[in-house]
């Protein structure tokens, strides 16, 4: 053959070199589908994060209050844990389950910062609102407590315990007595009775009894310089007292009147009374040694036997029996200028007064019928 006639050898195929450049790998399916997959369960998860993270704030923040059902009343004491609360919380219906309220105090940062305390909640209030009034303490409201004037100090006490405004009645008694205290707060007396001014106040429950006795006599200054008060006389028809028998007098003058316009004449009849050194004779200061301000007084209770009693003793009494208030103050202080030495009750909320025992006689049979008078119930000669 001839050799120019014989086919032109056909090169041989190109082996690829891994190693040569520009050389591609291909990629491995396997590999790819993997990433595919951990990427979506990625998304899944972030989904399901977010679907959770959101339900969670839904039920920390939902609100199904309808202002129509009765307060849930939640007690928190001093050293409860806060799984101890939380299970209150769930079992009173307030805050539930008990394993979101846990999450919840975590993300808030208030598991450890509740504090003790009683709390009344509306049912369906906000989980968040409850943990964060729980940590915030309880919303203490001030407590309004009215004394009214002729109260005694027994009867301030009773009030202000009833009412958990202080924690010890007998402790507030007895430091009615307490001579530095009465000292601190400018009174030259033995004990605040009389001087506890009747009037209405505010107290975080419980207040300490030291406190309520220095507001109450603080009181009692700022009144009697509003009147202008002073010790001694201020008035020429007053017959000379100091300040604090002023104040007994003026204890006395509250107990007696029935209507605060005719406390100055009231207050008249005793001023001449002492003038002339009479007895007083003052029913309201035997009911105050028996302690009877109810039932009619007896001719036996007018004999008991007491420093208080006036049918007996001449001038007034240790100290004051009430405690008065601003008008019986400026009566006993400023009285009318009269030369009454007694008066009787007419059974209408108002009293005759009378210069003479004659007259206070016929003054009695006249009126003895309107008010029940008896000679088992007899009052005395100056009512």
């Amino acid at each position: 053959m001839d050799p120019k006639t014989q086919p032109s050898p056909q090169p041989a195929a190109e082996t690829a070199d891994p190693q040569a450049p520009g050389c591609a790998k291909k990629p491995r399916r396997g590999f790819g589908c993997f990433l595919q997959l951990l990427g979506a369960i990625f998304l899944v998860l972030i989904v399901a994060a977010l679907l959770l993270w959101g339900g969670f704030e839904w039920w920390a923040r939902r609100d199904l209050r309808t202002g129509q059902a009765q307060p849930i009343h939640v007690v928190v004491q001093k050293g409860d844990s806060f799984r101890m609360i939380a299970r209150r919380l769930d079992r009173a219906a307030l805050v539930r389950p008990e394993t979101l309220t846990v999450a919840l105090a975590l993300r808030l940062g208030t598991a450890r910062r509740l504090q003790p305390g009683e709390y009344d909640f509306q049912p369906g209030t906000p989980p968040i609102q409850v943990l964060r009034a729980l940590a915030r303490g309880p919303d203490v409201l001030p407590l309004r407590l009215t004394f009214p004037e002729g109260w005694a100090a027994a009867q301030i006490a009773d009030r202000l315990a009833a009412h958990n405004a202080i924690r010890d009645k007998q402790r507030f008694l007895d430091l009615c007595s307490d001579k530095d205290l009465l000292r601190a707060a400018g009174l030259p007396v033995h004990n605040a009775e009389g001087f506890l001014f009747p009037d209405t106040y505010e107290f975080l429950c419980p207040t300490a009894e030291e406190e309520v006795i220095r507001r109450m006599t603080a009181r009692f200054r700022k009144v009697i310089e509003e009147l202008g008060l002073l010790p001694g006389l201020n008035s020429p028809d007053a017959f000379p007292l100091s300040g604090s028998d002023s104040v007994i007098l003026a204890s006395i003058i509250e107990r007696e009147a029935r209507d605060p316009a005719e406390m100055p004449m009231i207050s008249s009849v005793y001023h001449n009374r002492l003038r002339q050194n009479m007895r007083l004779e003052s029913c309201a200061t035997v009911r105050f040694a028996l302690n009877q301000w109810s039932a009619p007084l007896t001719l036996d209770d007018l004999k008991t036997d007491s420093p208080y009693n006036t049918y007996l003793q001449k001038g007034l009494p240790p100290r004051p029996i009430c405690n008065p208030g601003r008008s019986a103050l400026d009566a006993a202080f400023r009285p009318a200028q009269s030369d009454y030495l007694f008066y009787v009750y007419k059974g209408n909320g108002h009293h005759a007064f009378s210069r003479t025992l004659a007259e206070h006689e016929a003054a009695r049979k006249q009126y003895k019928d309107a008010w029940g008078y008896s000679a088992r119930a007899k009052d005395a000669n100056n009512e």
